[in-house]
């Protein structure tokens, strides 16, 4: 187990510095149902495996846990794997250079921009996310409230900000909210798991603290 750990803390610290593209599975995603962490199955939707206090997103057939206070690496079977194991490394999504997500201090609202640090689109949203696969997450004012919706470098909306909540969590992959409704969606709107779901899913970003957490904690636990 020791060993175990001492791979996952390697990875966070080698990934910083990787070029390769992001490596998160969907076919089981982490969600939080009554404080505890279960798996669903994509794209049934069902809840599979079993409760955990903490669980990472699958990337190369494995994923981090936590349960009953102790780290563990599970198989998709929801095995636990013993011996030493290479974990994968977290990598980061391949985030455009141009335009770049930047704040206009003046009017408090986001745009982007692009050659020699002019507006390529305006500063206009409440909050503006940077592009990744051509496509950019975007909070808007939209009648008195803030929704987020899909904006691509045209300035046209593959979807239109019509969610609460929109978070990215693979290539073309977002975890959408209305209002105690969660689903999955594709950059076209075409849900992958239907928005009727009230648990809470988490996003990949989420699992570096898991390593880190688990790494921190592993001297503890084999004394």
């Amino acid at each position: 187990m020791k060993r175990i750990v001492f791979a996952i803390l390697a990875a966070v610290l080698l990934s910083a510095c990787s070029e390769t593209r992001e490596n998160v599975e969907l076919s089981l995603i982490p969600v939080s149902v009554n404080g505890t962490f279960r798996y669903i199955s994509v794209p049934g939707g069902e809840l599979v495996g079993e409760q955990y206090s903490q669980a990472s997103y699958f990337r190369e057939g494995v994923a981090l846990v936590q349960k009953n206070g102790l780290w563990l690496v599970i198989d998709k079977e929801f095995n636990p794997i013993t011996g030493e194991v290479k974990m994968p490394q977290i990598m980061e999504p391949a985030y455009s250079s141009r335009p770049r997500a930047a704040k206009d201090p003046s009017r408090g609202l986001y745009g982007y921009k692009g050659m020699a640090g002019k507006w390529a689109i305006a500063p206009t949203y409440k909050y503006a996310e940077p592009f990744c696969d051509g496509l950019a997450v975007v909070r808007a004012n939209i009648r008195f409230q803030t929704k987020c919706g899909l904006l691509k470098k045209s300035e046209a909306f593959a979807i239109p900000p019509i969610y609460d909540e929109m978070y990215r969590i693979g290539p073309k992959t977002y975890i959408v909210r209305i209002g105690g409704d969660c689903g999955i969606v594709f950059a076209d709107g075409t849900p992958l798991i239907p928005l009727n779901r009230s648990y809470r899913f988490t996003v990949p970003e989420d699992d570096a603290r898991l390593y880190e957490a688990a790494a921190i904690a592993q001297p503890a636990q084999t004394q």
